[in-house]
């Protein structure tokens, strides 16, 4: 949301196949996922859903909007 610059966010929090699945997708500015950049938060949230054995995936293209989601097995 911070840097989103969107008018709309969905988020949804479910189970599947044994799995804590939290998805949120915008319809903002995007960004350019494959540059290095010096933040961390896009790298935190990987490495804390690897710490917990999951996964997070992000996507994102210039002005189309960004989709995440982790997934944290039960």
């Amino acid at each position: 949301l911070k840097y989103a610059n969107c008018n709309q966010i969905n988020t949804i929090l479910s189970i599947k196949n044994k799995a804590l699945v939290c998805t949120i997708t915008d319809n903002g500015k995007g960004f350019d996922a494959t540059l290095q950049t010096e933040r961390n938060g896009l790298l935190n949230m990987q490495l804390r859903a690897k710490e917990l054995k999951g996964s997070c995936i992000i996507n994102s293209k210039i002005n189309e909007g960004t989709f995440v989601s982790i997934q944290i097995p039960l």
